[in-house]
């Protein structure tokens, strides 16, 4: 079984775990008072550059998140965040809970956009009526985004220049830094991070540590008063700190925490150009490690008997698409019209391409009919329908379409080589007494030749593509070694 699930599904790397080994008999205070923990924040004040540093370790993201932001808010202050923000989605309401409200900004590609957020704060500063309403008392930034994306240079100090503007605090959630920091695109480096933020944390969980966060504050008068107090005050002060202390001391020597951030973002690009030259298209570019594959939904079940993957979101026509160009349905329209009143079988493959298609057809004066019921079958053999619409994968096995028409549009290709021969023959079959014509709408430079590519091999893309990533990766192992 591939394990593509999450990168914190294993325990810890093999460093870590030996120190622990090695130093478990030692005799050392609590509570983070032991010379690990203050070996692992003299590290971290020379790699982030800000030797006046304060560095705390706490044990999970959630955790630092809600003592952090909590512990910096007034009781009628929240945060600010993008909607996709980790503290908006997936923390079950802690921050709230706390007793602070998320103040959600629009996300594009995961990230605030400074000039939203400078319109925001000020438009908060100019309502009159703003004494009875949630002040903004912080911005959440999450880097990598959840959609594995990054903030630049730019976009980080422009984001921390309107913060110190309107005196309100900057907290970057690094809970995966390690892989912003080794990704390609990436133009930060950690020393930059500590000084246009006011707090963030680096991330040891996600990132080979068995469990823990190191929470910095670039400078002494960031720290929230008696913050060790607050810290316990939440059930977050662990009593045997040194393995945290550990941990980190060991990710932040010679090198380690980078290293570890590297192969994995290679490891993920890799498989990324393997995907995608198998004809998969992905949610979101990301320059780390953290990729969304979309999958066509029939084929999940048999993907995941030998991938272990997460599901992030649906893909359908409840979420956005960006119409980059009308050029397919142009197309589309014109070999209808070529068709002279033919009757003709439309596969597609996404439900935006469904949208874009029945509107299209709107204006046509066409018998148009989604197929759904035994009924549109037998008007379709009957001449009742001039445009059948339809997706292989619920259509593909045990019709008998040949009475209706010869002719088969594919607007939106199937990487499935049985699927897509089967579908085919639904019209290509005994019975069928003119010559079918396959039509494909393929776009020029696009997905589309890919998948066409593909097909012509004329065996089962799907597995073909599981024991060539299989391949790979056991041979990345072995150069490894």
């Amino acid at each position: 079984m591939l394990s593509f699930a999450s990168d914190y599904t294993e325990g810890a790397c093999e460093e870590i775990l030996q120190k622990l080994a090695e130093t478990n008999r030692e005799s050392l205070p609590g509570y983070g008072m032991d010379r690990y923990c203050q070996s692992a924040a003299r590290k971290i004040q020379e790699a982030t550059g800000c030797p006046e540093a304060e560095v705390y370790f706490l044990v999970g993201g959630t955790q630092t998140n809600a003592v952090v932001i909590s512990s910096m808010l007034a009781p009628y202050e929240g945060v600010v965040a993008a909607q996709t923000g980790h503290v908006s989605i997936h923390e079950a309401g802690a921050i709230e809970y706390t007793g602070h409200k998320v103040l959600q900004l629009p996300e594009k590609d995961g990230k605030i956009d400074p000039a939203d957020l400078q319109e925001y704060l000020q438009n908060f500063e100019a309502d009159a009526n703003n004494d009875h309403m949630v002040f903004p008392g912080m911005v959440y930034l999450s880097h990598p985004t959840e959609y594995g994306t990054l903030y630049s240079r730019k976009e980080l100090q422009a984001i921390s220049e309107i913060c110190r503007s309107y005196e309100i605090p900057l907290y970057l959630d690094g809970a995966r830094l390690g892989y912003g920091l080794a990704g390609e695109k990436n133009d930060l480096s950690l020393s930059e991070i500590a000084h246009l933020c006011d707090v963030f944390y680096i991330g040891g969980t996600k990132v080979g540590a068995f469990c823990g966060e190191a929470v910095v504050f670039g400078e002494k008068k960031n720290v929230p008063a008696h913050f060790i107090t607050r810290i316990k005050q939440q059930g977050a002060l662990l009593a045997k700190g040194r393995l945290l202390g550990i941990q980190f001391d060991v990710l932040f020597t010679d090198g380690l925490y980078e290293r570890l951030g590297r192969h994995a973002v290679e490891m993920a690009a890799a498989l990324k150009k393997g995907l995608k030259q198998r004809g998969y298209t992905f949610f979101r570019e990301s320059p780390t490690n953290q990729q969304f594959v979309i999958l066509e939904n029939d084929r999940m079940e048999q993907i995941e008997k030998e991938v272990s993957v997460s599901f992030w979101e649906r893909y359908d026509e409840d979420h956005t698409v960006h119409e980059i160009h009308n050029c397919k349905i142009e197309a589309f329209v014109e070999l209808i019209e070529s068709l002279r009143g033919k009757p003709a079988l439309v596969f597609y493959n996404y439900q935006h391409d469904r949208t874009r298609i029945l509107k299209a057809l709107e204006k046509m004066q066409l018998r148009v009919r989604e197929l759904k019921t035994t009924q549109d079958e037998d008007d379709w053999n009957t001449g009742k329908i001039d445009v059948l619409l339809t997706h292989p994968a619920s259509s593909a096995y045990g019709l008998n379409l040949q009475q209706g028409g010869n002719h088969v549009i594919w607007f939106g290709l199937t990487w499935n080589y049985e699927l897509y021969t089967q579908a085919n023959k639904r019209l290509h079959r005994q019975g069928q007494q003119e010559k079918v014509i396959i039509h494909h709408l393929v776009s020029s430079g696009t997905r589309d030749e890919d998948v066409m590519q593909a097909l012509q091999r004329k065996d089962d893309v799907q597995n073909w593509v599981m024991e060539s990533l299989k391949a790979r990766i056991r041979k990345i192992r072995e150069e490894a070694k």
